[in-house]
């Protein structure tokens, strides 16, 4: 059985809506609700962008980041909307970055609670910008 980003993304809010959730399920929920996003943006990049980040050696954020910051199109609006989307996936993934290695840092609900609305609003902005692309 295979999976899609958005599961990952309802798994992370069913995750949330458990009662009194400890810090490792706080820092699993980020981490869930990055990678749902950065599913969604790579399928977007490599197949309405028509982007192989296979041909970079950056790590494969970092391609996915530069790919959205550096598209090449003839449509400022459209690039303009890109760079956008690439500073608000780094800045998701730097608290996922934080969730995962930071363990002195306590992830609070409030934190959780941004994530997960981030998460939720820059899927749905994907998904408006590969509707364009079709």
């Amino acid at each position: 059985m295979t999976i899609g980003s958005c599961d990952i993304l309802q798994y992370a809010f069913c995750l949330n809506k458990k009662e009194n959730i400890v810090e490792v399920e706080r820092r699993n929920i980020v981490g869930r609700a990055y990678y749902a996003v950065f599913h969604t943006a790579m399928d977007y990049v490599e197949f309405d962008l028509k982007i192989d980040l296979a041909e970079s050696k950056m790590s494969t954020h970092s391609k996915l980041f530069d790919a959205l910051k550096n598209y090449s199109t003839s449509s400022p609006p459209l690039k303009s909307k890109l760079q956008a989307l690439a500073r608000e996936l780094k800045k998701l993934h730097s608290h996922r970055v934080a969730s995962d290695y930071n363990l002195g840092t306590t992830v609070t609900q409030s934190t959780v609670d941004l994530v997960l609305a981030e998460a939720n609003r820059l899927t749905k902005k994907i998904s408006e910008l590969q509707a364009l692309a079709a």
